[in-house]
């Protein structure tokens, strides 16, 4: 699965080459390590998520919204505009943060016609697999 670092400055060139103007479903994880070769698995309730999806999102247009989404990410930004980047950066969440670090995050993408039914789809098969939704995810 092709993941981008979202803290590189190029990140809007690297969507907009990939996808234009189009969407999907857009999946947050962390690299273990510097090398971002692999992904943190995440224990969940009833397993372990080997694809350590901590948020999955809806886009029209991942120009639009991944930008707002790493910005809310960014230390640099801390921008309110996403609901993501208000529970990462809560103070309830320093030790989130120390384990999944900005500079290593990373999102995968699943360009849709129709964002809101697979975002729909993609969070009901995490529940059933994991029996909780993604952590920085709410639901209901």
């Amino acid at each position: 699965m092709d993941r981008l670092l979202i803290s590189p400055k190029e990140l809007y060139s690297q969507i907009n080459s990939r996808f234009g103007s189009g969407g999907g479903i857009y999946r947050l994880h962390c690299f273990a390590d510097q090398t971002h070769q692999e992904i943190i698995h995440i224990c969940r309730v009833c397993g372990v998520d080997k694809e350590g999806v901590l948020y999955i999102g809806k886009a029209i247009s991942y120009l639009n919204r991944v930008i707002t989404f790493k910005k809310a990410l960014s230390p640099d930004y801390k921008s309110r505009g996403h609901i993501c980047g208000r529970r990462y950066w809560n103070d309830t969440y320093t030790s989130f943060r120390k384990k999944f670090p900005y500079e290593r995050l990373c999102v995968s993408f699943l360009a849709s016609e129709n964002p809101e039914e697979l975002e729909k789809a993609e969070l009901a098969r995490y529940c059933s697999a994991y029996g909780e939704p993604p952590p920085l995810n709410r639901m209901g």
